[in-house]
């Protein structure tokens, strides 16, 4: 999808005044009229809470990059600008297709706890399985295959639709990873 307008432009809304935007992407892009301003993959001008979202723009929200007082927490967004906000990180296009976003997306999925009279005190539940990916396809995706951190053939972090450990990866009789 792309997106195009003067003022408040956004892949998900516009702009926001209150409220909270969570468990939520974008593949939008972005593109702003010759005087546009407040444009953002996410929201065009925010002064909302987003948490655990991405987007494939550059941009999170508009306002000069500014967040108009808004609040950010696990929120992702590609590389290719200087946003700085608290609470975001850019990332690589690498890192959206391997299965590490995602895992860092459901890492971020937050149930409320149930309220126990006996202890008085919440129950905190394993929270729902939110954000998934197919391992080597697109990005993820809510509702997708569950992605588990597994270790390679080097005893480092990669990411598996399965809980067993990445094997070799074997091409022309060596392995790409580890050189066995």
């Amino acid at each position: 999808v792309t997106v195009k307008g003067n003022n408040s432009v956004g892949g998900i809304a516009g702009g926001s005044q209150y409220g909270e935007l969570k468990n939520s992407m974008s593949l939008a892009k972005i593109i702003p009229g010759e005087e546009g301003y407040d444009r953002g993959g996410l929201v065009g001008y925010n002064y909302m809470r987003i948490s655990n979202c991405y987007t494939t723009d550059s941009v999170i929200v508009g306002g000069n990059n500014a967040s108009y007082g808004g609040e950010f927490s696990n929120t992702f967004f590609l590389a290719d600008a200087d946003d700085d906000l608290e609470g975001t990180t850019p990332v690589t296009m690498e890192q959206l297709r391997s299965g590490q976003i995602a895992s860092l997306l459901q890492a971020g999925v937050q149930d409320e706890g149930i309220y126990d009279e006996e202890t008085d005190s919440y129950i905190t539940l394993e929270p729902e399985q939110i954000w998934g990916q197919t391992i080597g396809e697109g990005f993820p995706m809510q509702g997708d295959q569950k992605v588990y951190e597994v270790l390679n053939c080097k005893g480092e972090i990669g990411y598996s639709n399965t809980d067993e450990p990445l094997g070799h990866n074997f091409e022309n009789g060596a392995c790409t990873v580890c050189g066995a």
